[in-house]
């Protein structure tokens, strides 16, 4: 049965290669199509130049080689107009016109269109997406009223219906618009840019954080999250941040300082416990019990700040000061002031220092 198989596929070949390089692109064989099609000259194709030009356009499409797709369908286009086999010209036109969206050539996209007399969803969008990167609102608003009204479920015409009211100003409309839709990853991601852009920073988050509920993913939930940040939403976006930390412990004291910075001290703690050990979760760990006046349990770090690099660090030093400070013992708070140089945390402990000698001579 296999040898069967092989001498059917290599009768085949044989045969009609460029049929079958046609069939094998259409399956997703895309190397193994362009195989067949280097062993076909353009004189061995007359008659079918056509699908053979298209086919070659086509794998050039899918590669992102706009300009060598453009102009094997500017060849199939001829070829067809003369007779050949290929595609209808329908075909062939929005064909080229996508290889013209991607060399950005928006006026020969609207040409290519008109020249398909094609009413389908494909030569809408096309159409769409031209009048749009060419900033053409009023006729991409009629255009989007009309390809609507025959293809009221496409999200890509909804997508570039919001994308316009965006442009236009129309932010709450365009909210509106997206309500309960549910759209690819790559539409969400493209929707929030779209509002970044317009400077509604609040509706990006928005986006990203209802496409977060959809795809979960890492990339999705840190945009979010920096954009909650971005706007001292830091409830938001610790929320965001502590859901990535459950599959990725590198977010955990993102997710701590965005509690922190929340003012919810023990969750900060929590997940700081969480995190794995090194310098920046003991330094995350005593700015906590700064923030919670905790200053017991500050002065029980001293012997594992003592133990790593953060002891030579002067904000630590004058933290560690501070604590003691607070806690009475003024002896040791003045030897963490030995040494400071920061001019700004050298100000502090000047004062503190002041504080400190009044204290030793009249009490606190």
């Amino acid at each position: 049965m296999i040898w069967l198989c092989f001498v059917l596929f290599s009768w085949a070949s044989r045969e009609d290669p460029i049929s079958l390089a046609m069939r094998l692109a259409a399956d997703g064989n895309h190397q193994r199509a362009e195989s067949v099609l280097q062993n076909i000259s353009t004189e061995q194709a007359q008659g079918a130049r056509g699908n053979y030009h298209a086919t070659h356009g086509l794998l050039a499409l899918e590669k992102e080689e706009h300009q060598r797709a453009s102009e094997h369908f500017e060849q199939a286009i001829a070829a067809v107009l003369e007779g050949d086999d290929g595609p209808t010209l329908e075909r062939l036109y929005l064909y080229l016109a996508k290889s013209q969206i991607g060399l950005a050539q928006f006026e020969d996209v609207l040409d290519s269109v008109n020249k398909s007399n094609s009413v389908l969803l494909q030569a809408d969008t096309l159409q769409a997406h031209a009048l749009y990167e060419l900033h053409r609102h009023p006729p991409l608003w009629q255009h989007l009223n009309e390809s609507q009204a025959r293809y009221p479920d496409s999200k890509e015409l909804m997508v570039r219906r919001i994308q316009l009211e965006l442009t236009m100003g129309l932010y709450q409309s365009a909210r509106r618009r997206i309500g309960s839709l549910i759209l690819s990853k790559e539409q969400f991601l493209s929707l929030a840019a779209d509002f970044q852009r317009q400077g509604d920073v609040e509706g990006a988050a928005w986006i990203l954080s209802r496409a977060l509920r959809v795809y979960p993913s890492p990339e999705i939930g840190h945009n979010a999250a920096s954009l909650y940040l971005s706007l001292s939403n830091y409830s938001a976006a610790a929320q965001i941040l502590e859901r990535l930390s459950a599959r990725d412990l590198g977010y955990t004291l993102a997710a701590a300082e965005a509690h922190l910075q929340s003012g919810d001290f023990q969750r900060a703690e929590f997940l700081n416990s969480r995190a794995p050990a090194g310098d920046e979760k003991l330094k995350q760990r005593l700015g906590i019990f700064l923030k919670m006046e905790d200053y017991a349990r500050i002065s029980s770090m001293i012997p594992r700040l003592q133990g790593s690099s953060l002891i030579k660090d002067d904000a630590t030093r004058y933290a560690l000061a501070y604590s003691l400070f607070q806690l009475g013992n003024y002896v040791e708070a003045t030897t963490f002031l030995k040494g400071i140089a920061d001019p700004i945390v050298f100000s502090q402990a000047i004062g503190l220092r002041k504080a400190i000698e009044s204290c030793q001579q009249e009490g606190c």
